[in-house]
């Protein structure tokens, strides 16, 4: 465990002093929380493969601590969505935890050993958010294609082949992140389903804050109940199978394998997946 409350003034529910580095997040008919950096926090990264839920973790955790979080990418659009702790470096302590997506960016071949254990950062502790890949990979393709997070694809977007040559490629990526996170990471490593996250918020919020070492603020969970979704999950094409026969017997058994990793490093197994 991090025990993060000695090293960070991690604020309540309250009105903090003016300035650049707060947020003000809330609802009219609700109370008004803030967000602020922390001070000489240990760096924990946020690892997903892209589209797995990492923006939407982000912001249940800040709206829970009230403090930020970062990423290795500055991306402008989330800067301007609140994030602010997109600008600051990601070794800077002053986050609470830095998304990145390790490799699945990366064009090089998989079998570059030597690039993908640099991408894990072994010494580091870090959160592993694991999601479906079918459902990952679809949101990505649909990401991808429309530079957007609420856009709608057409159909006929993923009938092509780019997007049969995205989709086998991207398997091998969802399971090497995962795979290498768990095999060589020298540091806890905390598996975040995104399922269990999605279907039992709370408890398993709670539980990811207990990893972090950071304090629960009851006021600010309350308010996270009654706000869950925030403004970054996409409506995307649900109900829309695009995956080939051999691409969903890919899947499986990439799935498989993580599954198994899992179970025989002792962690709880990954829920069903139904891949489409």
């Amino acid at each position: 465990m991090y025990d993060r409350q000695k090293k960070c003034r991690t604020p309540g529910i309250g009105r903090p002093p003016p300035g650049p580095s707060f947020r003000q997040t809330g609802t009219p008919a609700f109370i008004w929380t803030y967000s602020r950096f922390g001070r000489g926090l240990p760096r924990v990264r946020l690892v997903s493969y892209p589209r797995s839920g990492n923006t939407w973790t982000r912001y249940l955790l800040e709206a829970a601590t009230g403090v930020f979080t970062g990423a290795i990418y500055n991306a402008a659009s989330l800067r301007k969505a609140g994030f602010l702790g997109e600008a600051v470096g990601v070794d800077s302590g002053l986050t609470l935890v830095q998304k990145t997506h390790g490799n699945s960016f990366h064009s090089s071949s998989l079998s570059d050993l030597n690039t993908r254990f640099a991408k894990v950062s072994p010494h580091l502790p870090a959160v592993l958010l694991i999601r479906n890949p079918a459902k990952a990979i679809k949101s990505y393709w649909e990401y991808a294609e429309t530079h957007s997070l609420h856009a709608k694809l057409k159909q006929d977007s993923f009938k092509t082949k780019a997007f049969h040559t995205f989709a086998a490629d991207a398997v091998s990526k969802w399971e090497a992140l995962a795979l290498d996170r768990l095999l060589w990471s020298e540091a806890p490593v905390f598996v975040l389903r995104y399922e269990n996250l999605l279907a039992h918020p709370l408890p398993t919020l709670r539980t990811l804050l207990a990893f972090l070492g950071a304090p629960v603020d009851e006021g600010r969970l309350a308010c996270v109940s009654k706000h869950l979704s925030g403004s970054f999950k996409r409506q995307g094409t649900k109900d829309f199978d695009p995956f080939t026969e051999g691409e969903k017997k890919m899947m499986t058994v990439a799935a498989t394998r993580v599954n198994r990793t899992l179970q025989l490093l002792g962690y709880q197994p990954l829920p069903h997946y139904n891949i489409i």
